[in-house]
């Protein structure tokens, strides 16, 4: 931190994260004019990233994302996650077209992403595992709008089938990872679909996805062969044949959690 008897330069103000209120009276006349041009890019769009807490549903994030329509990472904290709704999220879509990443992890009421995924079109990060109502229909919206997706968490979203995840694969190309991990439908045909459509893949979660088998594993070691991590804990028709066939062909594996 800077000292009191220091006279503050710009970059001492952002480095520091120092308020505007807090500083003045240390700021020199040309110091002042600088940081008070720096404010007012700040003011207007220039917040890049936002986490909601409690209380801030409803109001209190159409305040904020109306303030700043250039954000493009949103997370919900986990004192939220039991109060956002649906209508949260259509007001985050409305207001925040730059939106490139957003964590929605656990909020059990949301239903939807038709409207996020059709006026956020340059998502490229979606965590929404534990959102358990979300249905494949929500799959097939993020793959007609965000074809820039590189990374979807859905775990645990026991809704989603082989379906929206083939949805899903045709068509976003530059996937690197996705998780499905506790999403109980998903058979070989999702896995089979991910193995064809996703060769940059590096991450790969499905834990607990009790109805993928050996053969399809072993076929997606062959063909995304830049994985780094694979996670196959509670997959119960897992053999070690399978996990030698992972290690041999993909030579960058540097996490693999699997359970016999």
């Amino acid at each position: 931190m800077v000292k009191n008897n220091t006279m503050l330069t710009l970059d001492n103000i952002i480095s520091n994260h120092l308020s505007f209120r807090n500083i003045v009276k240390f700021l020199d006349t040309e110091t002042t004019l600088r940081v008070s041009k720096f404010w007012a890019r700040v003011k207007t769009d220039q917040i890049a990233s936002v986490r909601f807490l409690r209380g801030a549903s409803g109001f209190g994030i159409e305040l904020v994302t109306r303030s700043y329509p250039g954000i493009e990472r949103i997370v919900i904290d986990e004192k939220l996650w039991h109060y956002l709704r649906d209508e949260d999220i259509e007001v985050i879509a409305n207001n925040c077209r730059q939106l490139k990443k957003i964590d929605i992890a656990n909020c059990g009421d949301i239903t939807n992403l038709s409207n996020l995924t059709r006026k956020c079109e340059e998502l490229t990060d979606i965590k929404a595992r534990g959102c358990y109502q979300l249905t494949d229909d929500s799959m097939k919206d993020i793959a007609n709008n965000c074809s820039a997706l590189k990374h979807l968490d859905v775990a645990y979203c026991d809704e989603i089938t082989d379906i929206g995840v083939v949805s899903l694969v045709d068509k976003c190309p530059t996937l690197t990872a996705i998780n499905v991990s506790g999403c109980n439908r998903i058979t070989d045909s999702a896995i089979l679909a991910i193995a064809e459509d996703c060769p940059n893949l590096t991450t790969l979660s499905l834990a607990e996805c009790i109805r993928v088998t050996d053969p399809v594993v072993e076929k997606l070691a062959n063909k995304c062969e830049l994985l780094k991590s694979i996670y196959l804990r509670g997959c119960t028709n897992m053999s070690t044949t399978t996990i030698a066939t992972i290690t041999e062909k993909c030579k960058g594996i540097t996490k693999l959690s699997y359970t016999m």
